[in-house]
């Protein structure tokens, strides 16, 4: 069951002007170096922590 409270997470790449509405969370120094930490591992990984909660 998913939780009923999500957040949101506003990415930016550095040479790119954010939304005034959604202020900037995470900034990238290139959409490449996005890419690599969405890589298949990575998102695996992170699947596992969204299921197994550690502490």
């Amino acid at each position: 069951m998913k939780n009923a409270k999500q957040s949101r997470c506003v990415i930016g790449i550095k040479g790119q002007m954010p939304a005034p509405d959604y202020p900037v969370d995470i900034w990238f120094d290139s959409l490449k170096s996005l890419a690599n930490v969405l890589s298949k591992e990575n998102l695996q990984l992170l699947k596992v922590i969204a299921e197994q909660q550690p502490q």
